[in-house]
């Protein structure tokens, strides 16, 4: 099942305004690394947010260079939530299994 890619709602195009979508990834060895292979969002209007079992809550929004980050845990929760405005080309990442 490993690894696989979550992308915005039309992505590489612009995505549709209001849009809001939601996925748990979860693991099979307790943990999850998501790597961004292109991120461009409209900056403070249109966000992605990772909760991990803790209910931490880690949220990225405009544009992002190549990033790598983990959680520790069962599952992580990543929700895309879009204004009724301008759209952008969204992201790509790739999620890995394992910490």
């Amino acid at each position: 099942m490993y690894p696989i890619n979550l992308r915005s709602p039309n992505y590489p195009y612009y995505y549709p305004a209001n849009s809001d979508c939601s996925n748990r990834i979860e693991s099979a060895s307790d943990g999850v690394t998501f790597v961004l292979m292109a991120f461009y969002t409209e900056n403070n209007y249109d966000y992605v947010v990772f909760t991990d079992t803790s209910l931490n809550q880690y949220t990225f929004t405009g544009f992002k260079n190549s990033d790598r980050f983990s959680f520790s845990g069962s599952y992580v929760d990543v929700r895309f939530y879009s204004d009724s405005s301008i759209g952008k080309s969204g992201f790509s990442i790739l999620v890995i299994d394992g910490y």
